[in-house]
């Protein structure tokens, strides 16, 4: 994988995840911010669930944890999340995280451009 892959799969994964939930649910509670958002647990299960069950996620192997940790814009560091894990889970557990976080901050850029949309007369 390199980085335009990686790219094309954080930019895919955001776009599925908004158009299942994120932009109704915006648009009818008038709210774009994505932290508030966050708050609602359906919201965040779908972008879990979405990069949880992606074809990356399900046939990761260490290379492209490797790759998605190098070009992640996210870098997790929160090593409780896999804490006790052998050394390969504890990678590809840190690559999902820096994966998801990722989705979470091109899914709030586009909260952004559709609050932007919503404004205009």
């Amino acid at each position: 994988m390199n980085e335009s892959e990686y790219n094309k799969e954080v930019n895919d994964l955001a776009e599925s995840c908004f158009d299942e939930g994120f932009k109704n649910v915006a648009i009818d509670n008038e709210c774009f911010d994505l932290w508030e958002l966050e708050n609602n647990h359906e919201l965040d299960n779908i972008i879990h669930e979405t990069v949880d069950g992606c074809s990356l996620m399900i046939y990761l192997d260490l290379e492209e944890a490797g790759a998605i940790i190098k070009y992640a814009d996210y870098e997790e560091t929160d090593s409780g999340l896999w804490e006790g894990q052998e050394p390969e889970e504890a990678i590809k557990t840190k690559a999902f995280f820096c994966l998801r976080q990722d989705v979470y901050s091109k899914v709030e850029k586009m909260l952004k451009d559709l609050e932007e949309e919503q404004e205009e007369p």
